[in-house]
């Protein structure tokens, strides 16, 4: 008798992540956009990885770090974070979820949104909890198509928007990690701590938190001059959106922050 095998379709904390100006770049013939992509492609082959608990010590103790699901294909990303294996674990409980769901999953997206952002892209998302099978690279099940639903056809803007279920979840909706858009959809902020996000250069250098910085208004900077030039009203607002989002989390930002790296909301184009 030949037997059946096993799959793990269970709960998770799932996200669907698109990279914003994908498509007109493949479109263009240049050699700078085939660079661009091929770095940005180079880069998310790297984040692939399977779901792994690691407790360490530190001088201060014991700290524990959660390596979700990563699955990448062409310039979308599924991110996904087992919950049933989280609590078999005792690393899950509501109120537990912000500190080893959203606080690592923000800091993804920064790293994300300043690498996307450094080549002239912007990410776009949604997430939601769902039953998923996800290992190996495949992933498959209701989860994945409602965070693809959200960011398809909710998000709009270059955030990633939680579903209305989850943001229904006190333990979640509370969390300093989620910002509430003035359109009511609640949305992961990876927007403060973008330009503290370690990145690597091509050369292997890892440029200072002032330099991403620098880098950011430069490329919002060029990106709304060429749109505005080309009259994308669509890709323009999306970008506008953006700068007034960087600009709004800098006031969220430390002060000492703030002063010791240059981050000044004057730095940004106003529109």
């Amino acid at each position: 008798m030949q037997s059946e095998t096993r799959f793990e379709y269970e709960e998770h904390f799932v996200a669907f992540i698109d990279f914003l100006g994908f498509v007109d770049a493949i479109d263009s013939a240049s050699d700078e956009a085939r660079t661009k992509l091929l770095t940005l492609l180079i880069a998310l082959s790297k984040v692939q990885s399977e779901f792994m608990v690691e407790t360490r010590a530190t001088p201060d103790g014991v700290a524990t770090e959660v390596a979700p699901n990563i699955t990448t294909f062409s310039d979308n990303i599924v991110i996904s974070y087992p919950l049933e294996k989280l609590r078999a674990k005792g690393y899950y409980s509501d109120a537990e979820t912000p500190t080893f769901i959203l606080d690592g999953f923000s800091k993804l997206l920064s790293w994300l949104a300043i690498a996307a952002l450094r080549i002239g892209f912007l990410i776009r998302g949604g997430a939601t909890i769902g039953r998923l099978f996800h290992s190996g690279g495949v992933v498959y099940g209701e989860g994945m198509v409602e965070a693809y639903r959200i960011e398809s056809g909710i998000s709009v803007y270059p955030r990633v928007v939680l579903s209305a279920q989850v943001a229904a979840r006190l333990n979640w909706a509370r969390s300093p990690r989620i910002l509430t858009d003035i359109d009511g959809l609640k949305h992961i902020d990876y927007f403060k701590d973008i330009f503290l996000s370690p990145v690597e250069a091509p050369d292997g250098r890892t440029p200072s938190p002032q330099q991403l910085f620098d880098e950011a208004c430069k490329a919002v900077t060029v990106s709304l001059d060429q749109l505005r030039q080309s009259r994308n009203q669509r890709a323009y607002a999306k970008w506008v959106w953006f700068s007034n989002q960087l600009a709004e989390s800098l006031g969220r930002q430390n002060p000492a922050i703030r002063r010791q790296y240059g981050f000044r909301v004057d730095k940004l184009p106003a529109e």
